[in-house]
């Protein structure tokens, strides 16, 4: 009787909820799209064809902001016609203001501060992933994609073949786009919906004006789009493009010794490649590179780790940052694409040497797509070239490999579950190696790395819910020789004396760990919202052959709580605060991280923002702070922070950020950031992004002595010192526009950063932060500047430790032409020029000068050109 009950309770829930959404698809908004003959309609931005006379125009806009469901200051219509090639979208963009429209031109695929029109297309009807096509009043055109149900993130990646064109008359502007249909994905059905939304962002009033508000207290995106319909017998695309391109190069360099044999100061050569997309099916794209060149790509900013994890840089290679949202999931990061064509893994060391700066990729290919209606598939390979190095030493010269043969591989399989964009999915990822015979890289290298893991999302009560979650896996294969090293790697420290929880073993030949993760939150509501996880890597749980990973052995537990105003006031259009804590521990129940943080944000009434945030990291144990030595304890450390921005929207907008921190041993870190747009008419954008921050911390780390140390410290000597650190950076950009499709682009970085080590000491204890410094206790320190070298002796033992002190002077710098000279089809100009040099040993204070002082170093020169043209075979 009670399972009847249930049954009837479950099946009343469930055809309530079918009835709300019903009743909801009752209140969606409609559009009808109207079918016109192929090629009769020219794009020219003036909405003055024959064709317009008979679409159906929608004019009924609201406000998001200022006013939610306001009734926008200028009026708004918005047409759609298609062939069986193109759909066109057609907009009459009115203002009173027709004169004071803004004519700031900016690079494809970012935003200025000027009116802008969006489409935005929900071609798979899935309520859940879609594209955006925007245009700015001069016509510089941006696209992204909404890889889930939510307004933000957005893709900016996406890159299809399209036009737009605008025109500006007496009564405001008007809009003319042509998207081909073999640019979008959808189903091969003979009547399409699609889901639709427009936007139009006026900076002149401050208003967000949307065809379809989603209102502020909930989540959504595509859920709420209106439908379009009326688009009939049009099929998808199984086309084939082809993106040829020839590249030409040289460079020289300032430093260059004439003995050297492979470096006569200039180098060059030339580069063929090219890229291929194709449709297989309806619903799925084949991209494939082939010898990519990745020229125009900006450098990378200089750099100075002094932690005992790599620095990881963000993805600027256009065939690996597009659809990468994809490869993304509820967890650890799976899949890094900087990976493939990295640095080799062996640094050669001799009189001369010669290698490359990087992996060359032979090529790549990505398979993204729909396999049915719900289902979401995507796969990316890559094939890196064997790489050689060559040392010369008493006149004879050696090839060694460097880097083996690769094959990199990630696979991603989502599928979409019930009406409020559930999702669960499934991801794998591996990473093959072939090394020469005889070749030692194998005790570099794994020769096998696998991981993956399932993923899934469930939202429910309409989406206001989420429960989220991930189990993953990782596996590893390689000699011993690497397997031990990954044992004693900064992610797991199994060589630690006092864990007894984990064990080195040098014999091993692979290691297999596992991931997990679960996190609820509450995501929609006018004021309160909440979350809490929990999440876990086992100590043998291994991603850095094609992922991210800081550290296994962890356990970590986090729950926070939102407050927030979102119907604005008089002096103010929405704030927000948070409270959040977290904790984690290791395998072997060590506490080793408590916070908590109170964090806040508000949009005040002229769309300036400011922020601040106070946390607190209570003293703890860290298994990673001696690099494989015994549990140490951390400081116990207090940090606020602040920052306001003036309104993007203006000509000229500015902002600060400031942070300052401080322990309980008397260290303290302060950094301040600056930005700076200005617009000087309407082709010029000047950037500039200053950063000064300086440091004092009595415990960095500087080495391990694995002799003479006391029984307190398992016979080791675990060597800290007192840093002192200062760094400025300025980062600058000036950008000319000569067309929408036309730009030079200037990017400078000086860097300067110095360090200068003090008190020198080890550690006196496990488990304490307490420092026997030398010169105390017996023992004494001898500095000698000829050998830049300081000794020390304690009792009968005595060792040396070089000088860690540093000045750095890096200069990143590049001249960008490039020209956009059909549709889809690119020339670019680039030149690079990147110098680097230090202060030496007589000065480790930054002063403001030294900025200058980066462009007297040595370094090199990099001056290419490349064209590409976009083929459009079928």
């Amino acid at each position: 009787m009670n399972s009847i009950k249930s049954i009837l309770v479950i099946a009343l829930l469930l055809a309530t909820t079918s009835n709300i959404t019903d009743a909801s698809e009752r209140d969606r908004k409609q559009m009808q799209a109207t079918r016109i003959v192929d090629g009769s309609l020219k794009i020219d931005g003036r909405l003055d064809d024959q064709n317009w006379k008979q679409a159906e125009f929608v004019t009924d806009f609201k406000q998001k902001e200022p006013v939610e469901n306001g009734v926008p200051s200028d009026k708004t219509e918005v047409a759609i016609l298609y062939d069986n090639e193109f759909l066109y979208v057609g907009a009459r963009l009115f203002s009173d203001h027709a004169n004071e429209l803004r004519q700031f031109l900016n690079k494809r695929d970012t935003q200025a501060p000027t009116e802008q029109f969006i489409v935005t297309l929900d071609t798979y009807f899935d309520r859940r992933t879609s594209y955006g096509f925007g245009v700015s009043v001069p016509g510089v055109r941006f696209e992204r994609y909404h890889s889930t149900d939510a307004e933000h993130p957005r893709d900016f990646s996406f890159n299809p073949v399209w036009e737009a064109r605008t025109v500006t008359d007496d009564s405001g502007w008007t809009v003319e786009m042509a998207i081909p249909f073999s640019q979008l994905r959808f189903h091969d059905i003979e009547k399409q919906t699609w889901g639709i939304n427009f936007n139009r962002w006026i900076p002149r009033v401050f208003e967000d004006v949307f065809w379809v508000v989603v209102p502020r207290d909930e989540s959504g995106w595509a859920s709420h789009f209106g439908n379009l319909t009326g688009i009939e017998n049009i099929k998808p695309s199984r086309r084939l493009e082809l993106l040829p391109y020839v590249a030409t190069e040289g460079s020289s360099t300032d430093n260059f010794d004439e003995g050297d044999p492979f470096n006569d100061r200039y180098s060059g050569n030339v580069r063929v490649g090219g890229d291929l997309k194709m449709g297989l099916g309806p619903n799925l794209t084949l991209e494939a590179t082939f010898n990519p060149d990745f020229g125009q790509v900006e450098a990378d900013a200089a750099q100075v780790n002094l932690s005992q994890y790599e620095t990881f840089f963000p993805e600027k290679r256009p065939f690996f940052t597009e659809g990468s949202q994809l490869f993304q999931v509820n967890g650890p990061n799976f899949f890094y694409s900087r990976r493939i064509g990295a640095s080799p893994h062996v640094y050669l060391d001799g009189e001369f040497t010669d290698q490359p700066s990087n992996t060359s990729i032979i090529g790549a290919a990505k398979l993204t797509g729909r396999l049915n209606q719900k289902t979401s598939i995507g796969f990316l390979t890559a094939i890196t070239s064997r790489e050689y190095g060559h040392i010369f030493s008493s006149n004879v010269t050696t090839k060694h490999e460097v880097e083996p043969l690769a094959s990199y591989n990630v696979f991603r399989l989502q599928r979409e579950l019930g009406n409020n964009g559930s999702t669960a999915g499934l991801i794998l990822t591996g990473a093959m190696r072939n090394f020469d015979k005889g070749s030692n890289i194998a005790a570099v290298l794994n020769k096998r790395a696998f991981s993956g893991g399932f993923d899934w999302n469930w939202r429910f009560a309409g989406g206001a819910y989420e429960f989220t979650g991930l189990a993953g896996f990782s596996h590893v294969e390689g000699s011993a020789g690497k397997i031990s090293d990954l044992q004693n790697s900064s992610a797991r420290y199994f060589n630690r004396p006092d864990a007894d929880h984990v064990e080195f073993d040098e014999t091993r030949i692979s290691l297999t760990g596992y991931t997990g993760t679960l996190r609820f939150q509450k995501r929609e509501g006018k004021h309160w919202l909440y979350f809490a996880g929990v999440s876990t890597e086992s100590p043998e749980f291994e991603l850095n052959d094609l992922g991210i990973l800081y550290g296994g052995d962890d356990i970590d537990s986090w729950a926070g709580l939102v407050y927030r105003e979102t119907t604005p006031s008089s002096w103010y259009r929405n704030w927000r605060v948070e409270l959040e804590t977290y904790r984690s521990w290791n395998y072997g129940s060590t506490w080793t991280g408590q916070n908590i943080e109170l964090d806040g944000s508000i949009m005040w009434k002229n769309l300036w923002n400011s922020s601040f945030d106070i946390s607190h990291d209570f003293a703890a144990m860290s298994d990673s702070r001696t690099r494989g030595g015994p549990l140490m304890a951390t400081e116990d450390v207090w940090e606020i922070g602040a920052s306001t921005n003036s309104s993007f929207q203006e000509k000229f907008s500015y902002g600060l950020n400031a942070t300052y921190a401080w322990d309980d041993l008397d260290g303290w870190f302060y950094s301040v950031r600056g930005n700076m747009t200005l617009r000087a008419g309407d082709k010029i954008e000047f950037s500039f992004f200053p950063q000064f921050q300086q440091l004092d911390l009595p415990r960095q780390f500087v080495t391990t002595i694995y002799e003479g140390g006391p029984t307190s410290t398992f016979g080791n000597r675990y060597v800290f010192a007192n840093i002192e650190q200062t760094e400025i950076r300025a980062q600058v950009r000036l950008n000319y526009f000569f067309t929408p499709d036309l730009s030079l682009e200037i990017y400078a970085e000086p860097f300067v950063s110095s360090g200068q080590y003090t008190n020198y000491g080890e550690l006196a204890a496990a488990g304490t932060n307490d420092l026997r410094v030398y010169g105390t206790d017996g023992t004494t320190i001898i500095d000698s500047t000829q050998i830049k070298a300081h000794f020390i002796t304690d009792g009968a033992d005595s060792f040396e430790l070089l000088y860690d002190d540093f000045s750095n002077l890096s200069f990143r710098s590049s001249i960008v032409l490039r020209y956009e000279f059909l549709p889809g089809s690119t020339a670019y100009l680039v030149w690079q020029r990147n110098l680097e040099d230090s202060f030496g040993y007589n000065r480790y204070s930054v002063r403001p000068g030294d900025l200058f002082n980066t462009f007297s170093g040595d370094g090199t020169d990099f001056l290419a050109f490349k064209i590409s043209y976009w083929i459009p075979i079928s």
